[in-house]
């Protein structure tokens, strides 16, 4: 397979990445955030659990592929970086952090569905609805690490343009502050469709572009 098509493909799990998590929140919906035990356990009881189930697995869908999106990264920052490219690496770790606990947080919630039809005690489901809360704001810790780090790599070497990095830089923070986490969420999804877009229009750069931008001739955006 060559770089050029392994760059289209990472653009193609970038875009389903965004497509599948907002397709299966769509679907499954949650709870209005602050619910009480009661508005929990009324939620639950009522919540369709076969519309449920897909929801959740179109969405864990869409947050698998963002390990490929990462991963083609983490291979364009490890050889931007140069060295032993442990920046870049570290990113790549905070990112699948960030999936296996995305994927933890919704698998709470399902267990939510489920122990609510069967009568669970209202203050319960209260409690474990604020493990799934804060699986998931956890799981905003490491998502704002790989961007924080991968926006640093991109903004010092210009493996892609700096802008991409900076912004990358700038979200990582706001997902990382709680009082922000919320906002810089959409702006996340955002930055993901920018660069996939980005690279699935220009998934080769010129051997002169790479080399004003001292990316090295290993780049996976490929050689010509």
């Amino acid at each position: 397979m060559s770089s050029l098509t392994r760059t289209r493909i990472a653009a193609i799990f970038g875009l389903l990445n965004v497509a599948g998590t907002f397709a299966g929140l769509a679907i499954h919906g949650y709870p209005d955030i602050g619910a009480s035990g009661r508005q929990i356990a009324h939620w639950a009881s009522t919540t369709n659990q076969h519309q449920f189930a897909i929801g959740i697995y179109v969405e864990a869908l869409g947050i698998l592929l963002f390990l490929g999106f990462a991963a083609w990264l983490w291979n364009l920052t490890r050889d931007a970086e140069g060295g032993s490219g442990w920046l870049a690496s570290a990113s790549f770790i905070a990112a699948a952090l960030y999936v296996v606990l995305s994927l933890a947080s919704n698998a709470v919630w399902w267990a939510i569905v489920d122990s609510g039809r069967r009568g669970t005690n209202p203050q319960t489901l209260a409690s474990v609805r604020d493990i799934a809360q804060h699986t998931f704001d956890t799981s905003n810790l490491c998502l704002g690490m790989f961007l924080i780090l991968a926006g640093y790599v991109l903004f010092t070497t210009r493996a892609l343009p700096r802008l991409v990095g900076a912004a990358a830089i700038v979200l990582g923070v706001g997902v990382i502050v709680p009082q922000s986490a919320q906002v810089a969420g959409l702006p996340e999804f955002v930055w993901i469709v920018g660069v996939s877009i980005y690279i699935l229009v220009r998934p080769n750069l010129t051997a002169n572009e790479r080399a004003s931008t001292g990316v090295m001739s290993t780049s996976p955006l490929g050689t010509t």
